[in-house]
């Protein structure tokens, strides 16, 4: 078959699908978005940045949706979870709200040879995956 033509028999062929529910799954999509956007980089300024932008369909439906205070709701809290502290600027208030990151729990059994090689993030501090264990180091 040519490179160029779309086979709907080819198993290797990427589709999307919608599926039909009751129940609102908009804060999950908007959980998992953010969790992506998060592990490839981007800070919660350009995440915001992202929910704001109409070419993100899926993120700007959220915000059109739910509002924005719901999207920072759930950017602090993915945030929180992979233990990044980040800081929302307060409507006409000069003060900064800080979102609290718990703190991670202590490497277990065979995660400790990790921690010398554990990643940092761009405020220097170590990188840990949502159970506390340290992030490994990625040279890409």
């Amino acid at each position: 078959m040519p490179k160029d033509e779309f086979d709907p028999d080819d198993p290797l062929e990427l589709n999307g699908v919608a599926l039909c529910t009751d129940e609102d799954t908009q804060r999950d999509m908007a959980e998992c978005f953010t969790e992506e956007f998060l592990m490839l980089g981007c800070n919660h300024k350009q995440l915001l940045a992202m929910f704001r932008n109409p070419h993100y369909l899926g993120l700007n439906m959220v915000l059109q949706n739910k509002g924005e205070a719901f999207v920072q709701e759930i950017i602090c809290d993915v945030f929180a979870r992979w233990g990044k502290r980040i800081e929302w600027p307060s409507p006409g208030d000069s003060r900064r709200e800080e979102a609290q990151a718990p703190s991670p729990a202590p490497a277990s059994g065979g995660c400790q040879g990790l921690a010398a090689t554990a990643a940092t993030d761009d405020w220097g501090e170590k990188r840990t995956d949502p159970r506390g264990n340290p992030a490994p180091k990625l040279n890409l």
